[in-house]
């Protein structure tokens, strides 16, 4: 009888929820998908003070056994209800139906923005995280119930986690990786695609790029799937290593001739060049910089970004790790995560050889345009008398061309 009873408590309060779910939806403010966490949300939380509410007298009429029954007809009641929010929400959404275009080169048209996207990923997130903090509270009072206990198994091991709801989420998950892997290389694109450089020694997408990867990698961690979190590290991998280098190595290409004016020996035009660049950091004023030509700042920030983007990749392997480490305290889901995080070092040392080949070049090239400089050095008498001496203490035959010449040709970043 009391079984029933609070399953009649927790199908009134599914009743409410969804009843301010139709509610919720009808008006402007906020999406689908929050309103369905909201609905999901309440149901884990009806189900958790039912557990409070009426464990110690259960406990006192039918002992632990008695409370190990309730707790089974509350999750059973629990997994009906929430699966079939779920699968309300699937439909709502369309998500399955957005993968599917997602993934069909052919439906480019019908795809959603990354913007829209990330709206789903969220929504979803919530989701997962309501699953999972439900999931942890029923382990854990299951597990305080049977604990000392030989004789009463824990259902936990019988497969209790193992129903509708669990089912549903599984669902969520296959929907989950492609959405996600999907705002990556729109993201990606788009960042690429707006490069721009401002008042910086590097452009904009190196940083927006990397900030990207490192919000997926730990969104697609907060889900608590293994799964989705290894799938999305995977991608971040083959983002960093097929797109983001590959927009690297093009502008190391694109401007050979730009880096040998980077150090071009005409210095006295190149000091006469001005170029006007917006600066964000100061209110949007412009700022006159002289001294050198656009096309050689170009350059030097195309060296510039392959030496930045090889630090950002290592340290996204060391901020993701251990935030991963702290969602997965199991050794095999561990190794699991490192294994896919493996790749990130060898990336890395890819792009600082290629950012050193680059600026190697670059070397080469001032040692030609200092030629001159150095070649008036090796005519100079060192072993000098007074009158010799006091001549080069007030005009000094080298030293000041050498100065000027440096001036002259600005510095990359060296990384």
């Amino acid at each position: 009888m009391l079984g029933k009873y609070v399953c009649q408590l927790l199908e009134l309060e599914a009743n409410n929820s969804s009843q301010h779910l139709v509610l919720s939806s009808n008006s402007a403010a906020g999406t689908s998908g929050q309103f369905f966490s909201e609905a999901l949300g309440a149901i884990f939380k009806k189900v958790a003070i039912l557990s409070e509410e009426f464990t110690n007298s259960t406990h006192d009429a039918f002992g632990k056994e008695g409370v190990m029954k309730l707790l089974k007809v509350l999750h059973k009641e629990c997994d009906i209800t929430a699966a079939r929010l779920m699968k309300e929400y699937l439909e709502d959404t369309e998500l399955q139906t957005i993968a599917q275009n997602i993934q069909q080169p052919a439906n480019v048209a019908n795809n959603i923005s990354a913007r829209a996207a990330e709206e789903y990923l969220e929504d979803m997130l919530l989701i997962c995280q309501h699953c999972d903090e439900y999931n942890r509270y029923m382990h854990e009072q299951i597990q305080n119930l049977v604990a000392g206990l030989s004789d009463l198994p824990d259902p936990w091991d019988d497969g209790a986690n193992i129903g509708m709801l669990n089912n549903a989420m599984q669902d969520l998950f296959s929907l989950y990786i492609p959405l996600e892997e999907y705002y990556m290389y729109q993201s990606i694109t788009l960042a690429i695609a707006l490069d721009e450089i401002h008042n910086a020694l590097t452009s904009s997408f190196v940083d927006d790029s990397f900030f990207i990867l490192q919000k997926s990698a730990q969104r697609a961690g907060g889900t608590g799937s293994i799964q989705a979190a290894c799938a999305c590290l995977n991608h971040v991998t083959a983002v960093i290593g097929s797109m983001i280098f590959k927009a690297l190595r093009e502008r190391i290409q694109e401007t050979p001739c730009n880096v040998l004016n980077y150090i071009s020996c005409d210095r006295a035009s190149s000091a006469s060049v001005q170029w006007v660049a917006q600066d964000n950091n100061h209110d949007g004023v412009e700022t006159q910089h002289t001294g050198f030509t656009v096309e050689s700042r170009v350059a030097a920030v195309a060296v510039n970004n392959i030496h930045l983007s090889s630090e950002y990749t290592i340290k996204l392997k060391n901020e993701c790790e251990p935030y991963m480490n702290n969602i997965f305290p199991s050794t095999s889901d561990r190794e699991q995560i490192r294994s896919c995080m493996n790749d990130l070092q060898a990336i890395s040392n890819q792009m600082r050889q290629a950012g050193m080949l680059a600026l190697e070049e670059i070397a080469q090239g001032l040692v030609t345009c200092l030629q001159r400089d150095i070649d008036l050095v090796n005519t100079i008498q060192y072993e000098l008398d007074e009158q010799q001496y006091a001549e080069y203490d007030v005009n000094d035959p080298w030293m000041q061309s050498m100065l000027i010449s440096l001036e002259e040709l600005p510095t990359a970043k060296y990384s």
